[in-house]
């Protein structure tokens, strides 16, 4: 008797066990369900953050592409005209001077 006594606990208390763990392991599945939830969540705003600093950034380098370009152009522009300027003043000093143009 004492030993069905003694089997009959030791099954009773395996089959304790087994429910306990199932319900551990069900919270535990919940809990990771919510933290991946969580971290999708968080994961897309990232990629939205990014996104929107992404354009942001190809934004400042085409002002910057666009402001180069506009003061190579003015550069351009005043050396042309001083280099306009330059030989105007070079033929009136010639014509002013007597010196003959080649």
């Amino acid at each position: 008797m004492i030993f069905l006594a003694v089997t009959m606990g030791f099954f009773v208390e395996n089959i304790r066990e087994h429910f306990s763990d199932n319900e551990r392991v069900a919270q535990l599945s919940r809990q990771l369900i919510q933290d991946l939830k969580k971290d999708t969540a968080s994961l897309n705003e990232n990629i939205r953050q990014q996104t929107v600093l992404q354009k942001q950034a190809d934004s400042v380098v085409k002002m910057l592409q666009q402001s180069v370009e506009q003061f190579n152009y003015v550069l351009i522009n005043v050396y042309k005209s001083v280099e306009d300027k330059a030989v105007v003043l070079m033929q009136y000093t010639r014509k002013e001077y007597g010196a003959e143009e080649e």
